[in-house]
């Protein structure tokens, strides 16, 4: 009788959290990437750590390179797409941003535009960036992006303020304007007379 009551109270426990929200993004992730209608794909630490830096070898542009140089301190990447979005509802997405506040994550940015509502929230770790989740809920598709990675806020702004200034000069460069200067007038040749 002992035995067969833990066995329920097992079940019983298996079975609420299952039905539960997820409370981590992982758990979301995994609940859903195996609805029909979702495409995922998961890139590994690895690949986007060997990738950005054959990447910055190869590539010559200074903004291409500042930015593969922060991909490097990217760990795994999740992207999950739900064309339709019964598949994964609004209360679903929202008992999911409630679920993952409690667990450490802060909004970052939320913006709506009509019907669209992008959601990106970050956790971080002794300065470090060490989460991003970017959720794009649509009228028609939801999006989902989840990154692992070791940046530090440091990083960040230094790439920000390095595009910044890349701007500056580039409008520093486009207000020269060539208008201005005075024209520069032909010398006429002298006519030598022929005998």
């Amino acid at each position: 009788m002992r035995h067969s009551a833990l066995l329920f109270i097992s079940l019983l426990a298996i079975a609420l959290s299952s039905c539960s929200s997820p409370r981590t993004t992982t758990q979301f992730y995994h609940t859903h990437k195996v609805k029909k209608g979702v495409m995922n794909f998961k890139i590994p630490g690895i690949v986007t750590w060997m990738g950005s830096g054959i990447a910055r070898k190869a590539v010559k542009e200074p903004s291409a390179k500042a930015a593969l140089k922060l991909a490097q301190k990217a760990r795994r990447m999740r992207i999950m797409v739900a064309e339709d979005v019964s598949i994964i509802s609004n209360s679903e997405i929202y008992s999911f941003i409630s679920n993952i506040k409690k667990n450490g994550y802060e909004d970052l940015i939320q913006v709506r535009d009509g019907s669209t509502l992008v959601t990106i929230m970050a956790r971080d770790k002794n300065e470090r960036l060490r989460n991003l989740l970017i959720l794009v809920n649509e009228e028609d598709n939801f999006v989902y992006f989840d990154l692992k990675s070791r940046m530090k806020y440091e990083d960040l702004s230094d790439m920000i303020n390095y595009f910044i200034n890349m701007d500056k000069e580039e409008e520093d460069s486009d207000d020269i304007d060539t208008d201005e200067q005075p024209p520069v007038q032909e010398k006429k040749k002298a006519k030598i007379p022929r005998a």
